[in-house]
């Protein structure tokens, strides 16, 4: 069996990329977010990501950025 894994990359670097994020979650597009948590947009994802539990988060790793 194949498995689709849509991740939703820079969860954090803004609101609007934010809910867009979360949008394409509850809509079933995708399952995981990639947080970028020097960013300006960090505390309100993960105040997003606490209340949708079901959403997979891990790390994306920023070097040049923020």
């Amino acid at each position: 069996m194949k498995k689709l894994i849509i991740n939703g990359d820079d969860f954090g670097y803004s609101r609007g990329v934010n809910f867009g994020i979360i949008d394409a979650y509850q809509c079933g597009m995708l399952t995981s977010a990639t947080i970028l948590s020097n960013m300006p947009g960090a505390c309100h994802a993960y105040d997003l990501a606490s209340i949708h539990p079901g959403l997979g988060v891990g790390v994306h790793l920023n070097l040049t950025l923020g």
